[in-house]
């Protein structure tokens, strides 16, 4: 589309009705007056009233082609003209001239992504300081919920949300054993395959909805007939899947020194699996899923906890551990899921966060949280006011962190019952 200013002319309207109403007549000529003038008209006059009642005809379908892409520039030149985004002065004539308008272009993005792209350009003038601040102005004027902006030098992108997403419900999944997928579904529109978005990391303080998170997980790594093993340093909820029957009681990790064992064992499966697997040229390209191998997966519960009251020689072993199995662990199955109350960059560095392929923060984080979380200067962040409400950013899929909604457990939803399901 092209680029709307408040010098933009709208196409005239009237003009469509003018050649309807010319279509109406004509066809009443055609119908009525020209089967008794035909004998006075000569060829070349007929075929001239059929070019005129084609070319109306062919002006008026193609206005209505583009009715939607002028409705939107139209829009855009509301929004313009009700913002003052623009700079006049009257001149002698007693006329309004403009000396600077800001511009904007509406862009309709691939349809599989459903959103669309508001993008505001930034020519350096008088107006350029408001080119970042139209994001909450144009989320109420259109109706659509922002995603994110991007800043570029000489324009800022404003992307929104063209339908709207819903929160799912645990009791509405396709929690069938042994399902045969290894895709994770997060909302109705936000998914991944862990075959290619790998490894997680999950930040939210206490009431933010982390640990029903963490929950939902399990279940679709279990109904994946994925091999789970936790390690919960804070003896809390995680802890609570070795009284789960048929739960391996030994896959569930305690002291620090039972948590080092289970991330030396997997690290293990690890090497392994690429020495099986993995070692000859037929194995190029495959990953995991090629050779039928379940994923086996380790939710590390408060690493920064770990951490910190583990004996020093323990944390650095482990860390090592993590470190390999982050970094070789796709391509065999081997996954990890990092959950944290508080970012902390000294236990998580960015080389490790950086292969964390689905990244989420809940609740509200301050700046420099976020910036942990997510790996930039994340500030295009709203107040969360729902338990289960933060952000998203899936390697591949999305280029900025998404507002989403955890899937909802209600009240007769008995996660621990389901569970067992699994290993029954």
């Amino acid at each position: 589309m092209k680029r709307v200013s408040i010098n933009w002319v709208f196409p005239f309207w009237a003009s469509r009705i003018v050649f309807l109403i010319y279509i109406v007549l004509v066809l009443a000529i055609d119908l009525y007056l020209l089967p008794s003038i035909y004998f006075r008209l000569s060829i070349n006059q007929i075929l001239f009233i059929f070019s005129l009642e084609f070319l109306s005809a062919a002006l008026f379908i193609f206005g209505m082609i583009n009715r939607e892409k002028y409705l939107k520039q139209q829009k855009l030149y509301k929004f313009i003209e009700l913002n003052q985004l623009y700079i006049t002065y009257i001149s002698e004539t007693n006329q309004k001239k403009y000396i600077e308008t800001l511009e904007m272009e509406w862009i309709d993005n691939k349809k599989d992504t459903g959103t669309f792209t508001i993008r505001v350009y930034n020519i350096g003038g008088l107006l350029s300081h408001k080119v970042n601040e139209l994001g909450s102005k144009l989320e109420a004027f259109l109706g659509n919920k922002l995603i994110f902006n991007t800043k570029q030098l000489t324009y800022t992108d404003y992307t929104f949300e063209l339908i709207k997403d819903e929160r799912l419900k645990a009791t509405d999944l396709n929690l069938k054993k042994g399902r045969n997928s290894t895709v994770i579904q997060l909302t109705k529109k936000i998914s991944y395959d862990i075959s290619k978005v790998p490894h997680g990391l999950t930040v939210g303080t206490t009431g933010s909805g982390k640990s029903m998170f963490l929950n939902y997980k399990i279940l679709q790594y279990a109904s994946m007939g994925a091999d789970i093993y936790i390690c919960d340093p804070k003896n809390a909820d995680l802890s609570l899947l070795r009284y789960v029957k048929g739960f391996p009681e030994e896959n569930v990790a305690i002291t620090s020194n039972q948590i080092c064992k289970i991330l030396r064992m997997v690290n293990s499966q690890m090497m392994n699996r690429y020495d099986k697997y993995f070692s000859s040229q037929e194995s190029f390209g495959k990953d995991f899923s090629d050779f039928g191998l379940k994923p086996i997966v380790v939710f590390i519960d408060e690493l920064t906890a770990f951490v910190k009251v583990s004996d020093k020689k323990i944390a650095e072993e482990a860390m090592s551990y993590i470190y390999n199995i982050v970094m070789m662990g796709r391509q065999v199955g081997i996954l990890t899921e990092v959950s944290l109350q508080r970012p902390d960059t000294s236990v998580l560095d960015g080389a490790i966060r950086d292969q964390l392929g689905c990244r989420v923060a809940l609740g509200n984080l301050s700046e420099d949280g976020y910036k942990m979380v997510f790996g930039s200067n994340f500030k295009n962040y709203n107040s969360i006011e729902i338990k289960g409400g933060g952000y998203v950013q899936i390697d591949g899929k999305m280029s900025q962190p998404n507002y989403f909604e955890t899937p909802f457990f209600d009240k007769n939803f008995d996660f621990l019952k389901q569970l067992e399901k699994y290993y029954s």
